[in-house]
């Protein structure tokens, strides 16, 4: 049935009820399994520092990202870290064999001073790396786009979430070198807090990364030790997680969404992005719907240590 994209002509993704039972609720239509829509899992990562890690090694090409390219990040989460954590969550990471210096890129929130950090560095450690401070409280900044107000984002504190919990983050960017306020742009579910960004990161030469360089891709870990989140609170939830080839647009973030687009709003919800309007550009895209493991879209296959499991707890 997962390969079953009509239904009597109609797109089965855009039917949501049948005999008045919605769609998602239905465990099989004609004895057949409906998981590929139901969106029934999600990825519970592991809280143990160094044991339990989500990774694929030397994935393909179609990873290899450089800085002048533009691409983009999205991601559903369901936090579990307290807010004596004092640490930082690589939510996504990718680099080359040698290590942290190695035509890596990074998503990463730091516990300790609130802020979540974009970056990408070249072999030789020129690099470019910025930040959101979630303390802004301007009009159309972190604080009030997000719902944390001065508060630390963590497990007691979430912010605007859906109706299950789960908040989606998305950072998109475009083909300039340097993080800039122009270049990069981060999404709280459908909103854009790209106002709370720090214009004075830690910036180094220009960098030049090396597109030949296969590349690891971290989930909840870095992914160079594949160190996680060190053992605080209980494991975070992922689901959805999509990787672009493109700089998408807020129409387009929202899309993803699948709200309104009003502040605050729980509606949002997961749909299938093959079927989105900008499924041409995903390069990597992991719905946990089987084993956890297999990418959806491109060919990167994820290994889970220690604790780290598929659970059915969707977004």
């Amino acid at each position: 049935m997962a390969n079953v994209n009509k239904i009597i002509g109609s797109l089965a993704t855009a039917i949501n009820k049948v005999s008045g039972s919605a769609i998602s609720g239905l465990s099989k239509i004609i004895g057949a399994t409906i998981s590929l829509w139901s969106n029934t899992k999600s990825l519970s990562h592991g809280v143990v520092n160094g044991t339990d890690a989500v990774y694929a090694a030397s994935t393909a090409s179609d990873f290899q990202l450089i800085q002048t390219d533009a691409w983009s990040v999205s991601f559903w989460i369901k936090v579990g870290w307290t807010s004596s954590f004092n640490n930082t969550i690589h939510f996504i990471a990718s680099n080359g064999p040698a290590g942290v210096q190695d035509n890596m890129w990074r998503i990463r929130y730091n516990e300790t001073n609130n802020r979540l950090y974009i970056g990408w560095r070249s072999a030789s450690n020129e690099r470019s790396n910025n930040f959101w401070y979630f303390h802004r409280t301007g009009a159309g900044e972190a604080a009030l786009q997000t719902g944390l107000g001065t508060t630390y984002w963590s497990s007691g504190n979430t912010g605007y979430v859906n109706a299950n919990g789960f908040t989606l983050i998305t950072l998109t960017k475009g083909t300039t070198i340097t993080a800039t306020a122009a270049n990069v742009t981060t999404y709280w579910n459908g909103q854009n807090i790209g106002d709370a960004f720090y214009v004075n990161g830690s910036n180094n030469g220009t960098p030049a990364m090396d597109a030949a360089v296969a590349r690891n891709f971290a989930i909840g870990n870095n992914s160079w030790t594949y160190a996680g989140q060190g053992g605080n609170g209980v494991a975070s939830l992922y689901d959805e997680v999509a990787l672009w080839d493109k700089e998408l647009s807020s129409a387009e973030v929202l899309e993803i969404w699948g709200g309104a687009g009003v502040l605050g709003e729980t509606t949002g919800a997961p749909t299938n992005l093959q079927t989105s309007s900008m499924a041409a550009n995903l390069i990597g895209y992991w719905r946990f719907e089987t084993d956890g493991t297999v990418s959806t879209v491109g060919s990167a296959t994820l290994t889970l240590d220690g604790s780290s499991t598929t659970v059915t707890t969707p977004a």
